[in-house]
């Protein structure tokens, strides 16, 4: 039977997108796992960075789907949400699951298969501490992209090495400074100059203005 885990990364950010993730395992592969696969939060970056190739080799695919942060602005967090999940069971391209495990308390709408939706699944199957682990891994990777090219630039810095994206106290400090990265004139299909999201730093901008 292939089983699938489905998680997302950067909800909670004030930059950057949701990434969702989609991995497909096959039942005789959960004993070639690497140790330590579980819930991404409870791993280093350096542990993500090391499992990532062995994941990707094991699984019999993932998906994956971003919200940028324009569309989570334009379509609200919820509607993003799924969007990235529309998106990443679409990217499938070998097979599709048996069944689907889903981490949080939102089922996927539009999935017609099996589905088991449950808070801190990614603590209890493995299939979804693959999908956590390799989303976390390619938001970080994309956060750290973001910041290199902006450094490059001699632009201003968000700390989103460290922070990716989230709102620590150098980020926030960081936005009331410098004020939100919105390209308004980027007609790229992902709106790549678009990386904070205004809804979500509406109250920083707020105050920074008085």
């Amino acid at each position: 039977m292939i089983r699938g885990g489905l998680d997302e990364v950067g909800w909670g950010a004030l930059a950057g997108p949701v990434i969702t993730v989609v991995a497909l395992l096959d039942d005789s592969a959960i004993p070639l796992l690497p140790p330590g696969v579980k819930d991404s939060k409870k791993t280093t970056e350096s542990q993500r960075g090391s499992m990532y190739p062995m994941l990707c080799q094991l699984c019999v695919d993932i998906g994956v789907g971003h919200a940028w942060p324009w569309e989570l602005d334009q379509y609200g967090p919820g509607t993003g949400l799924q969007l990235s999940y529309k998106r990443a069971l679409e990217d499938l391209s070998v097979a599709k699951p048996d069944i689907l495990y889903v981490d949080g308390s939102s089922a996927v709408k539009g999935w017609k298969g099996e589905q088991v939706v449950e808070p801190k699944a990614d603590n209890k199957y493995k299939q979804v501490s693959i999908a956590s682990i390799v989303a976390k891994y390619l938001r970080d990777t994309m956060m750290i992209d973001y910041a290199r090219s902006r450094r490059r630039l001699s632009l201003p810095d968000y700390g989103w090495e460290q922070n990716k994206g989230y709102g620590t106290q150098d980020h926030i400090d960081a936005i009331q400074a410098h004020g939100v990265l919105i390209d308004a004139n980027d007609s790229t299909p992902t709106h790549s100059g678009y990386i904070h999201r205004l809804s979500y730093t509406k109250k920083l901008r707020k105050d920074a203005a008085r």
